[in-house]
């Protein structure tokens, strides 16, 4: 009698340290993150910009509020410019760039967390320049390009031989980008469609004076959510199923579709 005693006790121990391994990992793995993540973004409609409450708004900021919802993590949505972000990515964990063009420059520099929208670049000019005649893209050499410091664009200009300060005006905001523009400074501007009308408005000017002159298709490209090498991949894992789920639940089709970028 007291063997068998002994044998239940054994056995009754065992399992409650079973129970109680199951239960903490089970309760780390269903737990809220503690860990702070760091959305950055850039001020660009209809992406993200801040509106006259100073309240941010956009559908990069709607989604980064919906994926740590899915996801529950922690995390601040923040606006850097575009070259101080990638910095940031690059050398810091738990930085996630909200819209970052998915270039083959980038490929292995980042971990790719999924698309937000496709970006079609365009070589934009004021509609009243009658001067300026493109039929094809090197045709664009003749003239004075701007784009931003750091962009996909800028790279994309340098290697196609545009050299800084002969034809090519690298800026650091997109103000000071379209300013220069009518202010018949530069000729042309290598830009997203998508949001250089809100650019433009945003930069004081009326979006009906300028106009695209010619496509360049080899930087319609995606733009994605990423993350550096510096982040686990744990959380990158994380995001980017969270991200997927968005897609699968209709709740990234409502926010493109709330600001105008459903396809």
């Amino acid at each position: 009698m007291l063997i068998q005693i002994r044998r239940r006790t054994r056995l009754l121990v065992c399992l409650i340290t079973c129970y109680s391994l199951f239960f903490s990992v089970f309760a780390q793995e269903i737990k809220p993150s503690h860990k702070l993540l760091h959305f950055y973004t850039e001020i660009s409609r209809p992406y993200f910009w801040f509106d006259e409450n100073n309240q941010p708004q956009g559908a990069a900021f709607d989604l980064a509020l919906a994926l740590m919802a899915n996801t529950n993590l922690n995390g601040v949505v923040e606006h850097l410019p575009w070259a101080r972000a990638y910095v940031e990515a690059t050398s810091r964990p738990n930085i996630i760039l909200l819209t970052a063009l998915r270039t083959d420059i980038r490929e292995k520099q980042l971990q790719w967390l999924g698309t937000i929208h496709t970006a079609q670049a365009h070589l934009v000019a004021l509609k009243d320049n009658s001067k300026i005649q493109l039929t094809r893209f090197e045709d664009a050499q003749k003239y004075m390009v701007g784009t931003i410091r750091g962009y996909g664009a800028a790279n994309f200009l340098v290697a196609n031989g545009f050299i800084e300060g002969k034809n090519l005006e690298l800026l650091s905001s997109q103000k000071q980008l379209w300013s220069m523009l009518f202010k018949g400074r530069i000729d042309l501007v290598l830009d997203n469609l998508t949001t250089s009308r809100f650019e433009v408005l945003s930069a004081g000017f009326n979006s009906e004076d300028v106009e695209s002159l010619i496509n360049i298709e080899a930087l319609n490209v995606n733009l994605e959510m990423a993350t550096g090498h510096f982040t686990d991949k744990l959380t990158a894992d994380r995001l980017r199923i969270g991200l997927q789920q968005l897609k699968n639940n209709g709740t990234y089709q409502e926010i493109m579709e709330k600001w105008g970028l459903a396809e």
